[in-house]
This record gives C-alpha cells, sequence and structure tokens, in this order.
C-alpha cells in the first residue's frame, strides 16, 4: 500500500513532463518562425515606406523640373527693360514631401 502511494504520484509527474516538454518545444518552435516571420514583414512594410517616399519626392521633383521649364518658356515673353513688370506669385500649394512652392510669371499691366 505504502509503494502505491509512492508509485503513483511519480507516474503522475512524470506523465505531466511526458506530455509537456515536447509541447513546450514545438511551442518554442513556432514561436521562432513567427517572430522570423514578423522581421521579414516589417522589412517588407519599410521597404514599401522608402519606395513610396521616393516615388513621391521623384513627383514633387518632376513637378518643380516642369514648372521651371515653362518659366523659361515664358521668359522671352516678358520684357526685361523694367524688373517691375516681372511679378513672382505664387500658383499651387508647397509639396508636402519637399516643401518646394511652385511659381508662376505674371505681367503687371
Amino acid at each position: 500500500m505504502r509503494n502505491n502511494l509512492i508509485v503513483w504520484p511519480i507516474l503522475l509527474i512524470a506523465g505531466f513532463l511526458a506530455g509537456f516538454i515536447p509541447q513546450h518545444s514545438k511551442g518554442n518552435r513556432l514561436e521562432e518562425k513567427v517572430s522570423a516571420s514578423t522581421v521579414q514583414i516589417e522589412a517588407c512594410q519599410f521597404s514599401e515606406q522608402l519606395s513610396q517616399l521616393r516615388d513621391a519626392a521623384t513627383l514633387c521633383t518632376w513637378r518643380r523640373h516642369k514648372r521651371i521649364t515653362e518659366l523659361r518658356e515664358m521668359m522671352p515673353t516678358v520684357s526685361l527693360t523694367r524688373p517691375s513688370a516681372l511679378r513672382i506669385a505664387p500658383k499651387t500649394k508647397p509639396c508636402a514631401i519637399c516643401s518646394v512652392e511652385f511659381y508662376q510669371c505674371a505681367i503687371r499691366s
């Protein structure tokens, strides 16, 4: 009878450990896989953000270049004998990314 009192708790603890240890190691492996996937997802999100920023900066530069080209085409029509004849006025709102304002030429009459 005394042997049964000692054997049953030992068998119960051994059964618990036999089921717990494999599950614990499996959980650790799955956690490592999830953390590796999370790092990869964060890297992809960062790359996407950089791509969007690069696209916005390129668009801003392209708009600025286009506006400068338009101004250069307009310059021969402006009389440069009177500097007060040329007035630079804001055309559009500043670009949100690069804080560049685009200007248009206006001739005072």
